[in-house]
C-alpha cells in the first residue's frame, strides 16, 4: 500500500487464535490481525498466511483491500509480525510471498487489514456451534440471512461466529458485521470449521421466525414468534 502507515508494536486485542494491532493508514484508523495459534499449534508465517487467506474470502472481499505492497527501507518484518527475518530465509522460494530488491529475494508479511469497528456497542449473534434464536428485529434479521445463506449455497455453507457494532456515520443506524465463519461440508474453509458436524449444528438448532415465513424459505425447525 502507498501512503502514511503507523502500526503499533504492541497489540491491542486478542482472540483464541490471533492478535489484533491498531494501524494509523492515511490518518485513518484501521486494525490489522495475524495468527498466533491454530489449533493446539502454534502458528508459523506459512500457516498464518494461509488462514488470513481463507478468511479473506470468507469476508467476500469485504474488507478495505491494500493494492500496493507496504514497503519499507529496510525490508526487515516490524516488531508486531512476530516473525524473524532468518525466519522467512529459510523456507523454499516456492513457500514464500516475494519481494524482489536490488536483485535480492526479501519475503514479506502476510496481514488482514479491516476497518477499525467503533467499540461503544458490540453484539454477539451466534457462536461456532451455537445458534440462538432471537426475537428482536436486528437479531430476527441475522437468523433469517442465515437461514438464507444456507439454503441459497445449497445447504453447503453456514455462517457462524456472527459480530457486528455500531456503524462509523452517526447518522446511520445499521450494524456493521464482522469477523464471520464459515463452517462447510469440506471442512477447509479456515479455522473452526466443524465441516458436516458444524452445518447440522445449525440445521438442528434454527427455528423459523416470520422473517423465513415472509421470504417463503424451506423450513428447518419449529416456528418462533418474533418483534414485529
Amino acid at each position: 500500500m502507498s501512503g502514511s502507515v503507523t502500526i503499533e508494536n504492541i497489540h491491542s486485542g486478542k482472540g483464541k487464535s490471533k492478535f489484533v494491532f491498531k494501524v494509523t493508514y492515511n490518518k485513518l484508523s484501521y486494525v490489522t490481525k495475524r495468527c498466533y495459534t491454530l489449533g493446539n499449534e502454534t502458528a508459523g508465517s506459512i500457516a498464518n498466511r494461509d488462514e488470513l487467506i481463507r478468511e479473506a474470502i470468507t469476508l467476500r472481499g469485504d474488507g478495505v483491500i491494500a493494492k500496493d505492497a507496504l514497503e519499507t527501507p529496510s525490508f526487515i518484518p516490524s516488531p508486531t509480525s512476530g516473525i524473524k527475518r532468518s525466519d522467512y530465509q529459510a523456507h523454499s522460494d516456492d513457500q514464500k510471498d516475494e519481494i524482489v530488491m536490488d536483485n535480492k529475494i526479501v519475503s514479506s508479511v502476510t496481514w488482514l487489514l479491516e476497518r477499525e469497528q467503533s467499540n461503544i456497542h458490540f453484539w454477539k449473534y451466534s457462536g461456532t456451534l451455537e445458534h440462538p434464536q432471537h426475537t428482536d428485529k436486528q437479531g430476527a434479521t441475522i437468523n433469517v440471512f442465515q437461514h438464507f445463506t444456507y439454503l441459497n449455497s445449497n445447504k453447503t455453507l453456514v455462517l457462524a461466529d456472527i459480530q457486528g457494532s455500531e456503524s462509523h456515520n452517526p447518522s446511520n443506524k445499521a450494524g456493521i458485521l464482522f469477523d464471520l465463519m464459515s463452517l462447510t461440508q469440506s471442512g477447509d474453509s479456515g479455522a473452526g470449521d466443524h465441516d458436516e458436524d458444524g452445518m447440522q449444528s445449525f440445521a438442528v438448532q434454527h427455528k423459523c421466525g416470520q422473517r423465513c415465513i415472509q421470504m417463503r424459505l424451506e423450513k428447518l425447525g419449529e416456528t418462533e414468534e418474533e418483534e414485529d
